[in-house]
């Protein structure tokens, strides 16, 4: 069962989710990478929803989640996920991260590992990259 795109207060924005499958599956949650949105999860999607409660959302500053003036921290990212799925009485979750995503996922893996059962890092490191930092 696929609902749509909706949106909940979280940690001080607004973010924009979709959740598809049984109630009654393993929830997974997937994060997507720097300067995309949960869209990139589109050919994963169908796929994984026989298997998995699966809730896919906006990071902060993306798609159709709020962008308030930054910079943002991965604790602030990982505070936004927590944030959700308390909104959504989520428990514990498998937590897929893609690049970024993948950076979210390992500050939740130190924070918070009673709320994940697995965690699944795709092409990401452990620090943001010199290059990469503000000015």
């Amino acid at each position: 069962m696929q609902v749509g795109i909706e949106r909940v207060a979280t940690n001080g924005i607004t973010t924009a989710f979709e959740i598809s499958g049984s109630p009654e599956s393993p929830v997974m949650v997937m994060s997507h990478s720097l300067g995309s949105s949960m869209r990139m999860w589109d050919q994963q999607w169908d796929a994984l929803s026989s298997s998995f409660r699966l809730i896919r959302y906006d990071t902060r500053g993306h798609g159709e989640s709020t962008s308030p003036q930054g910079p943002y921290s991965l604790d602030q990212l990982g505070d936004d996920l927590i944030s959700l799925l308390d909104a959504l009485e989520i428990n514990s979750c498998v937590f897929v991260g893609l690049s970024m995503g993948g950076m979210i996922a390992q500050n939740l893996g130190l924070r918070f590992p009673d709320r994940l059962r697995k965690l699944i890092l795709c092409d990401t490191a452990a620090v943001i990259p010199d290059e990469a930092q503000p000015l």
